[in-house]
Parts: C-alpha cells; structure tokens; sequence
C-alpha cells in the first residue's frame, strides 16, 4: 500500500473521530437550587466597553435570590443622596429599582430588580445629583455580572411530601382495621356505660375492686388456690387478680389492643419508606444525564469500529489486487 493511501486512511479515522467527538452533548450546567446567593458585578459606560465612574456608587457584591428559574438581585447604593433615579431594564421595558430599606444616617440604599440570566448585560437609566458642585446629569450605564463568582449562601429547606401524606395514609389504616365485636350488654349496665365511659383496667383498680367486693375476692382467691393445687404458675394467678371491664372479655381486648399495634407499626412503615424513597429532582437530572452520555459513547466506539473493519477490508482487497 503506497505511503499517500496510508496517509490518506488515517486522515479519514482521526475526522470522523473528530466529528464523533463534536457530536457527543456536552453536559450542560445544572439550574441553581432555590435559595439566596452573591455575586460579583461591572458597571459599564454607555459604550459597553469602558467603567463606568458610577461604579463607585454600588457596594460589592450583590446579593442574589433564585426562586424557580426567577432571578432577584439585591444592590446596595452607597450614595443614597447622590443618586435620585435608577430605573432598570427587564422584559424589554425600563422600570424603577423597588426600594426595600433606606439608611439615611449611612447614606445607603438598598434596591431590588429583576435579571433574566448572569450572562446578558442589563441596561441602566439613572440620575445623579450633587448640591455642593451643582451636578445634576442623567445617563445610561449596563450591569455586567460575573457568573463564575456565584456563590451560595443559603439553600431554601424544602419538606417532603411523605411528611404531609402521613396523616392521610393513618386515616386509611384506621379505616381499614376492624372494629371488635363486643358483647351484648344488659340494659342497666348499657346505661351506665352511657353516661359513664369505662376506664382501662390497670393494677390500682383492680385492688380497689377487690377490697370494695368481698365476695369477688373470696372468689378470685378460691380460683388461684384452685389453679395452684392444678400447677398454674405465679403469671396466672397474677392474671386472675386483674380488673376486667364489664362486658368486654379479655380475648377481644386483646385482639384489639394486637390490631392497633399492627396498624401502628403498618403507618411507620409507610412513613419511612416514603422519606427514604423519595428522589430529588438533582438526582434525577444527573442520573439521566450519566445515561444519555453512555448512550452517545457507546454509540461512538461502534462508529470508530465500523470505520476501522472498512479500513481492514480496503487493505486485504488491495493485497489481493
């Protein structure tokens, strides 16, 4: 094979490589999370290209709040008497700067507008007033601001959405556990209950039940003395001597007692799994990212093989020529 097709060959490989490369996406630079930031700025001359001596007037750096794609800048006019108008441009049409504090005995300003991105300059209308050498002049000046001096100073907390559901989630667990069934009650006792709510059984009631009723107590002892001659342990005299409230036995208290703690323990479960599978929007936006870029190398690398198994062929034809 001659010197030149060689040449000629290699060429071919290292543009279509070069054009691969052209065509790979690079990664773009992720939006800035909600929050407040600063930055650093110019103030240029109506000619775009020099200061302008107005810079003087503006303290370094500004202060920058982003809300969902939507730019707020913050700037601090050092020269509050001096400088009597500042309008600024937004959206194609010349507004007023919105005043939020003034300091008169620091001689300070602090002014808000609005930006559509850190890249573009924003022009300027402002007037400028000095009794004591009598200056009174209006013009034009641009804000220059320095993209690569953003810095965050704090991220807005955002809460997860798991936290809201929860209460929902609770509402339906509850809904779904099965009210248990309770024992018909006698009349007298139906209207006791009525008016007053029976209290849950515990230790201290159940003394006061057996020193006010001797004959439960003479009961309950010939039942223990019973059960020990028939070799039940020490627990379940223990169980005998508890209060149970009338009408409801001990087996359906229970079982509801067991199924409010499964629907307990069913409503942390839910909690948790939905704090913990939540994604965020940055991750999501990354993963795709590193998936798309894997896509187009991979793309890539079967290209430069292909163009290099045609440079294979072309040189075994050739010998064989």
């Amino acid at each position: 094979m001659k010197a030149s097709s060689k040449m000629n060959i290699v060429g071919a490989l290292i543009a279509i490589v070069m054009v691969i490369l052209l065509l790979v996406p690079q990664p773009a630079h992720a939006e800035q999370v909600n929050g407040e930031y600063t930055i650093g700025f110019n103030i240029m001359h109506a000619d775009k290209k020099n200061a302008s001596i107005a810079e003087g007037y503006w303290n370094q750096p500004a202060k920058v709040f982003i809300k969902d794609g939507h730019i707020r800048i913050h700037t601090t006019i050092n020269k509050h008497a001096w400088v009597t108008k500042f309008a600024i441009s937004y959206n194609g049409s010349m507004n007023e700067a919105k005043t939020i504090s003034v300091d008169e005995a620091a001689n300070t300003r602090v002014t808000e507008f609005q930006v559509a991105n850190f890249t573009d300059l924003v022009e300027s209308n402002v007037s400028v007033y000095i009794e004591e050498i009598d200056y009174d002049h209006s013009y034009t000046m641009y804000f220059k601001f320095k993209p690569e001096t953003l810095t965050l100073v704090k991220a807005e907390e955002t809460q997860a959405p798991a936290a809201t559901q929860a209460p929902a989630v609770t509402e339906q667990v509850q809904a779904a556990t099965p009210t248990p069934a309770r024992e018909v009650m006698p009349a007298e006792q139906s209207e006791l209950q009525k008016a007053s709510p029976t209290p849950a059984p515990s230790s201290t009631a159940a003394a006061a039940a057996e020193d006010s009723s001797q004959d439960s107590t003479l009961e309950g002892e010939q039942s223990t003395n019973d059960l020990e001659s028939a070799g039940a342990g020490e627990g379940t005299t223990e169980t005998l001597g508890e209060a149970v409230p009338d009408g409801q036995p001990e087996t359906e208290r229970s079982d509801a007692d067991q199924q409010e703690k499964e629907a307990s323990e069913m409503v942390e479960s839910t909690e948790t799994a939905g704090a913990t599978n939540l994604p965020t929007a940055e991750t999501e936006a990354l993963e795709e990212g590193s998936s798309n870029g894997n896509l187009v190398i991979i793309i890539a690398i079967i290209i430069v093989l292909i163009a290099i198994l045609a440079v294979i062929v072309y040189r075994t034809r050739h010998n064989k020529k």
